[in-house]
């Protein structure tokens, strides 16, 4: 399981750092087997990284400077029963600077009449709901994660999509963060916000909110989206109509597999490249596949990450292209299209044999003997 997480971070771009605890009930010489084979597999042609070992708060220090954005993989020797490497590995926690937003963003910033507004309000609103309460005096509170813009108490944001793939409007009563009531939230934060008129039936997990004033109209969501993949590994092919659960930030949900093409070709999507750019996929493969969401449509943006898996990780990718109702309706005509044609093949074939297996054999040319009269 820790290689998969390894190898799904590194496919995804996340920078890791390593932590090897129970360092107080393991012998030398196991302890050191262990390093010696963590330090082997970063340092592979795969992974790439330059395992640091980090003893004291100088290389701590110099560990967290050169995380973001480089090769190096600090390794921490914990142990919870004697304390040995908790500071140095909560120091290097504290001091890691922030992926999503400097702490210079964060500051609060006096308005000027050229700006009078921060560049995070700026920014449109995007909150990923993870999970959902009802509260009693309170109502529905979801908690979730900001992944852009910022969100005050009092903002006008639009809830979806449901099942339907629609999206209502409703008002933002209250914010808590870490157990807090706060007044406002940022990006990279995750903070809980109480709704408005939002009964505890009319959310669920994978929903959005976004800013009214972002979005005039309701925003849509989509079933069909082309993303560019990887496959990490799969123990057969992945070809049409294969099914996987597919990840993409908040959304979790059971994906098809339309069709398969190459990943260097253009975004047309007429009948002849579907029918020729069919076929199938092995590990290592790079393509671009067209996803069908199974059960609901959901908000998916350009640019998304995204995990499919079967059990365990089968590929990752970004979203390259989100179909509107009007291109996912010509599509999905078209790939049905392609599928009766090549049924229609395959019963031509199956009726042939048939016939042939069925009809009456020759009869055998008997010479003919003349008779006696």
């Amino acid at each position: 399981m820790a290689k998969e997480h390894l190898g799904l971070a590194l496919a995804l771009g996340i920078p890791v750092f390593v932590v090897v605890t129970k360092i107080d009930m393991c012998p030398p010489h196991v302890l050191d087997a262990t390093l010696k084979q963590l330090s082997r597999i970063l340092r592979s042609s795969g992974c790439r990284k330059l395992p640091v070992a980090v003893s004291d708060r100088k290389s701590v220090v110099m560990a967290a400077s050169r995380f973001v954005g480089q090769r190096v993989c600090p390794v921490f020797q914990v142990s919870n029963v004697t304390g040995e490497g908790v500071g140095l590995l909560q120091t290097f926690l504290n001091i890691l600077p922030l992926a999503s937003c400097s702490a210079a963003s964060l500051m609060p910033k006096s308005p000027t009449p050229a700006s009078p507004i921060a560049s995070e309000d700026e920014a449109p609103l995007r909150y990923d709901i993870n999970e959902i309460f009802a509260v009693p005096y309170v109502g529905t509170v979801v908690s979730g994660h900001l992944s852009s813009g910022s969100v005050r108490v009092g903002d006008m944001v639009w809830l979806g999509p449901d099942y339907n793939g629609n999206f209502v409007a409703t008002q933002v009563r209250g914010i808590h963060r870490k157990r807090a009531e706060v007044e406002c939230g940022y990006q990279g934060q995750s903070v809980s916000l109480a709704l408005r008129k939002i009964s505890r039936s009319q959310v669920r997990k994978g929903m959005v909110l976004l800013r009214k004033d972002d979005h005039e109209v309701p925003p849509t969501a989509t079933c069909t989206f082309e993303a560019e993949v990887v496959v990490l590994y799969h123990s057969t092919t992945i070809t049409s109509r294969y099914q996987a659960m597919l990840h993409c930030g908040p959304v979790r949900q059971t994906a098809q597999v339309l069709c398969i093409r190459p990943a260097d070709t253009d975004e047309s999507t007429d009948q002849t490249a579907l029918d020729k750019q069919r076929n199938a996929l092995r590990t290592g493969d790079r393509a671009r596949v067209l996803f069908q969401f199974i059960r609901h449509p959901e908000y998916i943006t350009l640019g998304s990450r995204l995990v499919f898996r079967e059990g365990r990780t089968k590929g990752v990718g970004k979203v390259v292209r989100v179909l509107s109702a009007s291109e996912e309706r010509n599509v999905m005509k078209q790939v049905k299209n392609g599928t009766m044609v090549v049924d229609q093949r395959i019963d031509a074939v199956q009726a042939e044999t048939i016939q042939l297996k069925t009809s009456d054999p020759a009869e055998p040319k008997t010479r003919k003997v003349p008779t006696l009269s």
